[in-house]
């Protein structure tokens, strides 16, 4: 990689040289250490389709443990592996392959609908372009917030709305002009009921064998859904990042949850802290792209402060970039 530094100066990093240090706490770092200019990544061989196959659970210990026995390497192995859970006794395996094998396939940029697929086909084929990008034209299934699960609106707007970059201009209109805000005082000035919701907007990754006990939770307390789940084993290298250290070879479950709970009067960010809190207890990580609530001290404590303040002292002293904790907890 190569970074440019807060004194403006810029560092090639490698695993190995003399840089090593901030090539390794780049992850998770969010731009408080350095900005990527330049990177080299490692590629995988391509085909022209993706050959899809989906599986329906109607308990969770048997879609966890066939989501596990996928992960298992070896010449049988599937090239990818996820699942959704649409309620507490419907979930879906989906393994895919790679292919160079035709066929009709399948199209979600219009009016079908990829994730409501899932629990109608059991097989699928998509280009291996479509395949990448089979979760944006429905935002994974946030569109339906902004109506374009409507079939008449669908079939109107989609051409220009079916995109995440289209939801994304929506919702920051919507933050800008402080809609719900608005909304909220207009119903408690006319004496009619005020049901507030606390956005709940996490991906958190939870080795696998506790993976089940998450769920308990998850149902017993967030319940939004759908859920995508989404298995991680992290490269023998994963030890050596240093904001965000996995332990290399072990499997993980990516559960992400993108929407809000009815909140009442419960103090701000009371559902979010509840996540944050049972991720550390079953030994998993969240990643801080989205809304976080921790104590500073608790924080660090987390992600690895001391390394952290030392990386900060050497590669951006001046605090050109912010810090860690004011980026991801602050919004500064």
């Amino acid at each position: 990689m190569e970074i440019l530094c807060g004194n403006g100066a810029i560092r090639l990093c490698r695993p190995d040289n003399e840089n090593a240090d901030l090539f390794h706490a780049i992850p998770n770092s969010y731009g408080s250490l350095g900005y990527i200019l330049r990177l080299r990544v490692k590629l995988l061989p391509a085909t022209p389709f993706v050959g899809l196959t989906h599986r329906g659970f109607s308990d969770r210990t048997p879609f966890l443990s066939e989501m596990e026995a996928a992960c298992v390497q070896g010449p049988q192995a599937p090239d990818f592996v996820e699942g959704v859970v649409f309620t507490p006794n419907d979930f879906v395996l989906t393994t895919a392959r790679l292919t160079h094998d035709s066929g009709p396939v399948g199209d979600y940029k219009g009016m079908q609908i990829y994730y409501r697929s899932l629990q109608s086909r059991t097989e699928d084929l998509l280009t291996m372009r479509d395949f990448l990008w089979r979760w944006d034209p429905d935002w994974f299934w946030c569109s339906r917030t902004f109506g374009m699960q409507n079939r008449l609106l669908r079939r109107l707007f989609g051409r220009w709305m079916l995109r995440s970059s289209s939801y994304w201009k929506i919702q920051s209109l919507y933050r800008k002009w402080k809609i719900e805000e608005r909304a909220c005082a207009l119903r408690s000035a006319l004496h009619l009921p005020v049901e507030r919701f606390e956005a709940v907007i996490q991906d958190v990754e939870i080795p696998v064998e506790n993976a089940q006990e998450f769920m308990e939770f998850y149902f017993r307390e967030i319940d939004i859904r759908p859920c995508w789940i989404c298995p991680i084993r992290p490269l023998d290298t994963a030890g050596r990042w240093t904001l965000y250290a996995m332990e290399p070879g072990a499997l993980y479950l990516n559960f992400g949850f993108w929407g809000s709970v009815a909140s009442s009067d419960r103090e701000v960010g009371h559902y979010n802290r509840r996540i944050e809190r049972i991720v550390q207890e079953l030994g998993g990580r969240k990643s801080l792209y989205s809304q976080s609530f921790y104590p500073e001290d608790e924080f660090w404590r987390i992600y690895n402060g001391e390394a952290y303040r030392k990386l900060k002292s050497t590669f951006d002293p001046q605090n050109v970039f912010g810090n860690l904790y004011q980026k991801a907890v602050l919004g500064h």
